[in-house]
């Protein structure tokens, strides 16, 4: 069964949601209520036109922009990996909100059948309510390469994911996720470009005390590196437990803790 086919047949049902990593740092999360939020989705090959042959992309995509429908679609920064303004006019369908970092939406100012009414821009700090979950803008440290870089916690039910973006491991940037205690954490580990590696998002994920780890940043371009051996190998002792996604699969979480 295609990807397209197991997204749609996918029923969180109840509170729950279902997690799918797509590669580099694309997510897609499918809410219990069908709700589909996408996270810096990237599926064309703009990094490799833009930057060379160390940006080829060597995980090939299992979808293109327009196969899903999404209610939402979150952008941390207008990086190209992050921003694919080769595929976001496919991802944006009738009615799609679009949160974006501040450059991101300078950026998606200029896309055919902008409306303002549906793009919001994310300020750390600032918490949007949907009809079914909120998200809070969060800060991260991608220093010079990125200022405006955004992070996010969406709230289900009183289940915290939280999305990290591209962030190096800044107790002091990030003290206000730490507070929110996310019960499941999308961090980078490719340290590289200023971002955490294997060992920092460990650190980071225990700071958290989240429960459940999901790595991101690795293996779609040579130059962006990434180990998630060495990230298996560095998580002591502890609670934590790394949920290592293949392409495509899902992580599921059944119910509201409450917590």
């Amino acid at each position: 069964m295609d990807f397209v086919a197991r997204f749609k047949h996918e029923k969180p049902g109840g509170k729950g949601f279902t997690i799918f990593w797509m590669g580099q740092a694309g997510f897609i999360i499918k809410t219990g209520k069908g709700e589909v939020i996408g996270i810096d989705l990237y599926f064309s090959d703009l990094v490799e036109k833009q930057l060379g042959i160390e940006f080829k992309r060597i995980m090939p995509t299992l979808i293109g922009p327009a196969d899903i429908k999404y209610n939402y679609l979150l952008i941390s920064h207008d990086h190209p990996d992050h921003l694919d303004m080769d595929s976001i006019t496919g991802m944006i369908s009738q009615g799609t909100r679009v949160l974006a970092s501040i450059e991101a939406y300078k950026k998606l100012e200029g896309i055919h059948g902008f409306r303002e009414s549906d793009f919001i821009r994310c300020i750390p700090g600032d918490r949007h309510e949907f009809t079914n979950f909120s998200i809070t803008i969060t800060p991260a440290d991608h220093g010079e390469l990125a200022y405006d870089a955004v992070g996010f916690i969406i709230d289900i039910n009183g289940s915290r994911i939280y999305f990290a973006g591209d962030t190096a491991f800044s107790p002091d940037v990030l003290s206000d996720v730490t507070a929110a205690r996310p019960e499941i954490s999308l961090l980078p580990i490719n340290g590289e470009f200023g971002n955490m590696g294997p060992r920092e998002a460990i650190a980071y994920a225990k700071e958290l005390k989240t429960k459940v780890m999901i790595p991101y940043h690795f293996w779609t371009f040579p130059a962006h590196k990434g180990s998630p051996l060495e990230l298996l190998r560095s998580t002591g002792s502890g609670n934590l437990e790394i949920a290592l996604l293949s392409q495509g699969e899902a992580f599921r979480m059944a119910r509201c803790t409450g917590k």
